[in-house]
């Protein structure tokens, strides 16, 4: 009976293993599609529906440095560009050596015309790129 019962433990704990992994794959596959569409809205001018699916993706993952470098992006459109460049600063605090924010902090910078920091930051993204290689 003990061999019985402990045979239907395991398949318990192997149905609810194997379904929170399929639960965790759709959900990745939801955050793409999510990403995607946000990425859509952005390159189609709609910055307030691309800013609003950035920030759904970044709550649900907050790793993900695309959605975060898009949420930046959205603001940035939405002419809050104060925000956007905190959003960036402070993911360079976190993670100083990401090629993608790196890059948006330098694109915004020469945009705004502070051509000597915009400067500075392309060329620190240029010898991080040297030192990988």
């Amino acid at each position: 009976m003990r061999v019985a019962r402990l045979g239907v433990w395991v398949l318990l704990v192997s149905v609810a293993v194997g379904s929170i992994a399929a639960a965790a794959e759709s959900s990745a596959a939801d955050l793409r599609k999510e990403l995607d569409r946000a990425s859509a809205a952005f390159e189609q001018g709609r910055y307030e529906e691309a800013r609003k699916a950035y920030q759904h993706v970044t709550e649900q993952d907050p790793g993900s440095i695309r959605a975060w470098t898009g949420l930046g992006w959205s603001l940035w459109q939405l002419g809050q560009r104060d925000r956007a460049m905190k959003i960036w600063t402070d993911l360079l605090k976190v993670s100083p050596n990401e090629t993608k924010i790196l890059l948006a902090v330098a694109q915004a910078q020469e945009q705004q015309g502070a051509l000597n920091e915009s400067l500075a930051t392309y060329e620190r993204l240029l010898k991080q790129k040297a030192e990988t290689r």
